[in-house]
């Protein structure tokens, strides 16, 4: 879409912090595309993190002056998928204390792109958006599922041990 792509150089950085991988070397993430999702104003990340409706988000975004005059349409897809970012970081974030691989999961009906990404495995700690983790395209509906552990008997006893309450 030209309309999401002329914003982004235009919109306020993100309220949303990134993953910081860059403390020490890592291997690069695999890339299954190199897409760049829309930064909306802080006010309207805050909204769909605290679960307003995408609806009352989209309204609430025709009052700034950039989005006044665009079709309702397209503040819609830019909703949603900045809502797709802000709940599958938020969702992950959690995740990665205790687990190590997520995988794309997308519907039946998805795009390529995204029917691509769900065929490979992905370390946590190495996610970025747009690249290896959803969103990884305008209007992209995907989420993540975490992937269980090859020994799960070991894996749980460690977890069991991790977590145990003192007495």
């Amino acid at each position: 879409m030209v309309i999401l792509d002329a914003l982004k150089n235009i919109l306020s950085e993100s309220s949303i912090n990134e993953p910081d991988t860059i403390k020490q070397p890592i291997k690069e993430p695999v890339a299954v595309n190199n897409y760049q999702p829309p930064k909306l104003p802080k006010k309207i990340e805050k909204m769909i993190a605290s679960g307003k409706s995408y609806s009352s988000c989209v309204k609430e975004l025709k009052n700034f002056s950039q989005y006044s005059d665009m079709p309702s349409k397209d503040l819609k897809i830019l909703v949603s998928t900045v809502g797709t970012k802000v709940m599958a970081e938020n969702s992950i974030r959690e995740m990665e204390k205790i687990h190590e691989y997520y995988k794309i999961s997308c519907l039946s009906d998805s795009c390529p792109i995204c029917k691509k990404a769900s065929k490979m495995r992905y370390r946590i700690k190495d996610r970025k958006v747009g690249v290896n983790f959803p969103p990884l395209h305008d209007g992209c509906r995907c989420t993540f599922t975490i992937v269980e552990p090859k020994d799960w008997n070991r894996w749980i006893s460690n977890y069991e041990k991790q977590h145990k309450r003192k007495k």
